[in-house]
């Protein structure tokens, strides 16, 4: 599976912290306080986790991890052909 597509089924941020663990591009931490963690990727891309314990993570704080991710070049947005055909017949 894709980085973000492993983050969006996680529900805390343990989860997501083992998650980014193993991506071969993750470079390591810097902490942030008692409560988030800053993970560093080899291409400067910097992405704040929040962890609360097992607690969950809302699903906009992990869109926002997501969406950071996607800026940075470290998930790929897979979009289904019939979503690229409408962009094409509307001009997108």
């Amino acid at each position: 599976m894709n980085l973000c597509d492993d983050i969006k089924e996680a529900k805390s941020g343990k989860e997501v912290i083992k998650i980014i663990e193993q991506d071969s591009r993750f470079i390591g931490w810097r902490d942030s306080g008692s409560s988030h963690r800053i993970a560093k990727f080899e291409n400067g891309v910097t992405v704040p986790i929040p962890v609360h314990g097992n607690r969950d993570i809302p699903i906009g704080t992990k869109l926002k991890i997501i969406r950071i991710l996607r800026a940075g070049g470290l998930c790929t947005l897979v979009i289904g052909i019939g979503v690229l055909i409408a962009a094409r017949l509307i001009g997108g």
